[in-house]
């Protein structure tokens, strides 16, 4: 079942994207604060546009959600000015500044960043929306990913947006997001992180109101 986010949820969330945050494995060998890496990961959207935020329910259980974004161009203000500002007190109020581990993710998020930053910039007006999706890793290829994306389509459409982009470092989910429509936009090298890197990340894109 696919429905919208309560507060309630905040739970799980937080789990699953802790278990996936590291190129679709666990983010606990860098960092063990899950408030921290839900903060940086989740913030803007359970903030800001929890309308765009969809659950995957199974055996009445949360196992996965789509965070989506309709204007790519707010959600950056809204990020540097609210999200950061968290992230900054947690990271020195629990001593993150002297673990190593930390450091690794923040250069790794700041180099994708700036690489994704410059494509996105120029494809932004024709994808403006963007989203991402998590899945329990024992939920995975039940049919719980296209139907997420779907909602969030729908709710795309609804609104008159007219493209999406997403960015994703995995074989599993570059191949999901092809199969939904998605083309290639533009690749980069992926940073090695404790010993895991996919080799590159792919920005992908989608003209919307047209069906899979």
């Amino acid at each position: 079942m696919i429905r919208s986010y309560g507060d309630s949820d905040m739970a799980a969330l937080r789990d699953i994207c802790f278990h996936t945050a590291l190129y679709g494995q666990s983010i606990e060998p860098l960092c063990g604060d899950r408030e921290f890496i839900a903060e940086a990961v989740l913030g803007y959207y359970t903030r800001f546009e929890r309308e765009s935020l969809f659950v995957a329910e199974a055996d009445n259980r949360v196992v996965g959600y789509l965070t989506g974004c309709a204007d790519t161009k707010r959600f950056e203000r809204l990020f540097a000015r609210a999200v950061v500002p968290r992230l900054l007190f947690r990271f020195v109020r629990h001593g993150h500044w002297h673990r190593i581990g930390v450091w690794r993710i923040i250069v790794a998020v700041t180099v994708l960043g700036l690489r994704r930053y410059r494509v996105v910039r120029r494809i932004v007006a024709e994808y403006p929306a963007h989203c991402h999706i998590d899945i329990a890793p024992d939920a995975q290829r039940t049919g719980l990913g296209s139907t997420l994306l779907e909602a969030f389509f729908d709710r795309l459409n609804s609104h008159g947006v007219k493209g999406i982009h997403v960015s994703t470092p995995t074989s599993p989910g570059k191949r999901f997001f092809t199969k939904m429509g998605f083309v290639l936009l533009s690749r980069h090298p992926a940073p090695a992180l404790a010993g895991v890197s996919p080799g590159e990340v792919w920005l992908m894109g989608k003209k919307l109101n047209e069906r899979v």
